[in-house]
């Protein structure tokens, strides 16, 4: 089961963020299920770490995915506009 990290960056101070975002930034680990194509790997990342994470000013936020190698992971300009939280398992902060 490939892994994802997900990074949550801010560059605002702690003060100017929502109440419910102030703790959001950090890495949050995600397990993929077996089978999901490498260009879908940050779609379905992004969709598992949404479901599990509300954020409630999104813009405040820099969301990036990495593999288990440290690449960055993008998401393919045509990638499907659905939900499939279905493929992923949120594991929860690492940092």
């Amino acid at each position: 089961m490939p892994y994802v990290t997900v990074e949550v960056r801010t560059s605002l101070e702690r003060s100017a963020l929502l109440p419910e975002d102030v703790d959001i930034a950090g890495d949050y680990l995600i397990h993929v299920r077996d089978g999901v194509d490498r260009r879908d790997l940050a779609s379905v990342a992004f969709d598992v770490f949404h479901t599990s994470i509300g954020i409630g000013r999104r813009d405040d936020f820099d969301i990036t995915a990495r593999d288990s190698k440290k690449r960055l992971l993008w998401e393919p300009k045509d990638a499907e506009h659905c939900i499939r939280d279905h493929l992923g398992t949120f594991c929860g902060r690492v940092r």
